[in-house]
């Protein structure tokens, strides 16, 4: 990756850099550049070679270890995930925050953070990211049966927001989450304020939220050789619609 950054660079210097505001290069400087960057083709080919094995290794080291359809439904039918759902059910039946807990509030927004992981196969920043106005800005697609949430900040925000569809169903339960669970940390009205805080109503410090998908499937039992992070599901979800 760097010997094709450090290529492109140098095309730039040699082909496109005769600009007014760039220093002139002699004619002997220009030429070693220039060889210079025709000569790391080769050079790239060559550690390809020796490195091809290793990165097969890892590729076939990974797909022994990729999560399978059932292990998915096992974690999300593994107690964990009841007790997120029963949090969840017991805050749309409560009349009053008060009775509910904060032990309530984590489960829930584990289960939500996986819910959605398994969904659409989401970058943790974008969870870790997405704020009262993004959902409430959220519209319906195809008639109803997606509502797409779009977070603007995450880690590749260059390519554009991030969208995280949700189904009915699943909608309903965040709104759930936010209108009745949310509430019971340290309440912050603020429209940009975060959907997923810590217990103690601090944001997730960035590239933090991710541990909680790695700790829930951990809990679950279902995978216990492996750690299974966010990257886990996306390669999952590839794996099933290839």
């Amino acid at each position: 990756m760097y010997l094709t950054s450090f290529e492109i660079f140098l095309e730039y210097v040699t082909k496109k850099g005769k600009r007014p505001h760039l220093p002139q290069l002699e004619v002997d400087v220009w030429n070693q550049l220039f060889d210079l960057c025709n000569g790391l083709k080769k050079w790239r080919r060559c550690i390809t070679k020796e490195t091809s094995l290793v990165k097969w290794d890892r590729y076939l080291d990974e797909s022994d270890h990729l999560l399978t359809a059932t292990e998915v439904e096992e974690i999300l039918s593994s107690k964990l995930a009841v007790d997120g759902r029963a949090a969840l059910m017991a805050a749309d039946e409560a009349d009053d925050v008060q009775g509910l807990s904060i032990a309530q509030y984590c489960e829930a927004r584990d289960y939500l953070i996986v819910l959605l992981t398994r969904e659409v196969g989401t970058r943790p920043a974008a969870l870790e990211n997405a704020t009262f106005q993004m959902f409430n800005k959220a519209n319906w697609r195809d008639q109803k049966r997606k509502k797409v949430m779009l977070v603007s900040s995450h880690k590749r925000k260059e390519d554009g927001p991030a969208p995280i569809p949700m189904s009915p169903d699943k909608e309903y339960l965040i709104n759930i989450f936010i209108t009745k669970l949310r509430p019971i940390v340290p309440d912050d009205t603020d429209v940009k304020a975060k959907i997923f805080l810590k217990a103690d109503g601090a944001p997730f410090q960035k590239g933090t939220i991710g541990q909680r998908v790695r700790a829930f499937v951990i809990k679950s039992g279902i995978r216990p050789d492996k750690a299974i992070s966010a990257t886990d599901f996306k390669k999952w979800i590839v794996t099933e619609m290839k």
